[in-house]
């Protein structure tokens, strides 16, 4: 990991992570500065799995279902026609891919005069309705995806719940304590620190369970080096953390409580159960009519709802139904905050001054100096399924240097012509991803925007002489904005990897997928069903082409 996360990154065992396809063959590349700097997941993202996702993951098709010939995209969805069609933009002529119809089209739509307006459910019909968060997941994924679910990761990491009343009695940065496991006077290159924290309450007693989410790292300002600590929970109150050194010189170690267990469980209550803490208003447009109207991904009401849905990948919202205009009309979307009021000591807990404060250490600086017989640096070079060692990495000079194989060096405008020469660079994802084609933009000479109609959905350079192409394209609903979004112009992400034309072994076809950040509000079942999603298209374009980066 090359972010800002794998610096401080809190993880309850050893467990080694795959590396992802997407990292293959960029020219190996190391993380942009972007990556360098990306924030680490909140505590709010520690949350489990339900079983019944467990389940729905693991149920394998039926025999049909596993070579059932995917319907056209007509038959997909049933759509209203609407003068909206007119939103439809033709691709580019440098485009090489078919434009995948919009998110908006891409869910089913009442198809008749007497389906566009919702009955309010009887109070019967409504027990017999299945919950939103159940039908996110109906169809379960093809017999490829036997994937193990976190949630057994996840829930080894979240505190057991707290029968929590009084604030003195959470978990207290100030009055806890980091300890050397094991001291020396000095430490190799290469080899592992060990230190305790022993958490304790504002009163000063220790605390007896665990769950708190602790950030540590060990860092030289002076040498612009650091690495992430890898934190074991003991959940009885201690910690482990442990870091490998891997540069001679003085060495700070740093420990934060970003927030106490406490405060964990909170975040976990309220996030596992509350789709509501943000909503969004849909503006239905017809002509010169307007209206509009409250959406979400599910909403409390008994009013008639046009609700949108894809069944094949398990995608539904819904909004309140104008009063004149048609479902299908729904053209823009903007989101607000409706959070959840909080206690007076809930407020306290997750307050700015009691979030993510170091935990003062009761021994001083860390001398490692280089030994003879020490091993080496990695000598094999990094390609795609690679496995990765916790940390991955570091940072020395202000630059990421894995800890198991080689990087090519990524960073000379020279360089990243070479490597992306020949290449079709399909970027997809939220504001994050966004920042990879402006980044590639402003640092390669022949690298262009085309003329955009709306570049906050969608960008597009080319670099002609080079014959290197870069599209950038926003993922479709959720979110999270003031600024108004085209629903009629933005993309799923697994109809867009479904739409990409691959050439023989696709050698020439990179994709960059960044997605998440959208989703931090909503209960973790509807990301990992969106994960789902874009896996299966994964996995289709790797059957259509085996060599896509």
């Amino acid at each position: 990991m090359s972010s800002k996360q794998e610096r401080f990154k809190t993880k309850p065992s050893s467990q080694k992570f795959k590396t992802p396809p997407s990292s293959r063959g960029i020219c190996n590349s190391p993380p942009s500065s972007q990556e360098k700097f990306k924030t680490p997941p909140s505590s709010q993202e520690k949350n489990e799995i339900p079983p019944s996702l467990q389940e729905k993951i693991k149920t394998p098709q039926s025999s049909q279902e596993k070579f059932k010939t995917p319907p056209s995209s007509q038959e997909k969805f049933k759509t209203l026609p609407s003068p909206q069609d007119t939103f439809k933009t033709p691709p580019s002529s440098q485009d090489k891919f078919k434009t995948p119809p919009s998110s908006q089209g891409k869910f089913d739509t009442p198809s008749s005069s007497q389906k566009k307006f919702k009955t309010p459910l009887s109070t019967q019909e409504k027990r017999n309705t299945p919950l939103l968060s159940q039908e996110i997941f109906e169809g379960p994924p093809s017999s490829q995806e036997k994937l193990e679910t976190p949630s057994h990761d996840i829930k080894k990491s979240l505190p057991i719940s707290p029968n929590f009343m009084y604030f003195p009695n959470s978990s207290s940065a100030r009055r806890s304590v980091v300890r050397l496991e094991k001291p020396r006077t000095h430490y190799c290159v290469g080899d592992t620190l060990n230190v305790l924290v022993q958490m304790r309450n504002y009163v000063g007693l220790p605390k007896t369970y665990g769950g708190d989410f602790i950030l540590a790292r060990i860092h030289s300002p002076m040498l612009q080096a650091s690495a992430s600590g890898d934190v074991t929970d003991f959940h009885n109150g201690s910690y482990r953390v442990q870091f490998r050194l891997f540069w001679p010189g003085e060495v700070k170690v740093t420990v934060l409580l970003i927030h106490p267990s406490e405060a964990v469980w909170i975040l976990q209550r309220d996030r596992a159960v509350d789709y509501g803490k943000t909503m969004h208003n849909g503006t239905f447009v017809n002509g010169s009519e307007k209206e509009t109207t409250q959406c979400g991904l599910r909403l409390n009401t008994d009013r008639p709802l046009c609700e949108y849905r894809k069944k094949e990948d398990g995608e539904y919202f819904a909004c309140h139904r104008p009063q004149t205009l048609p479902c299908s009309s729904l053209t823009t979307m903007v989101s607000y905050s409706s959070p959840r009021p909080l206690t007076m000591v809930e407020s306290q807990l997750l307050s700015p001054q009691n979030t993510g404060i170091q935990i003062k250490n009761n021994f001083a600086n860390v001398r490692v100096i280089g030994c003879t017989g020490a091993a080496g640096g990695p000598t094999e070079k990094c390609v795609a399924g690679m496995y990765s060692p916790f940390p991955s990495g570091h940072f020395f000079s202000n630059k990421w240097t894995s800890s198991f194989c080689q990087i090519a060096p990524f960073l000379a405008e020279n360089d990243i012509s070479r490597c992306l020469k020949g290449k079709t660079v399909y970027i997809m994802g939220d504001s994050t991803s966004r920042q990879w084609i402006e980044y590639l933009e402003s640092h390669l000479t022949g690298l262009k925007f085309t003329t955009q109609a709306d570049s906050y959905v969608s960008l597009l350079a080319v670099d002609a002489p080079n014959n290197i192409t870069v599209h950038w394209k926003k993922h479709a609903h959720p979110w999270i904005s003031y600024n108004v979004v085209n629903m009629k112009k933005t993309h799923f992400i697994s109809e867009v990897l479904d739409s990409i034309e691959v050439d023989g072994e696709g050698e020439d076809v990179i994709v960059v997928i960044g997605i998440g950040q959208h989703f931090r509000p909503y209960p973790l079942q509807f990301f990992v069903s969106r994960l789902l999603s874009i896996r299966r298209a994964i996995l289709r374009l790797q059957t259509r082409s085996p060599r896509p980066m």
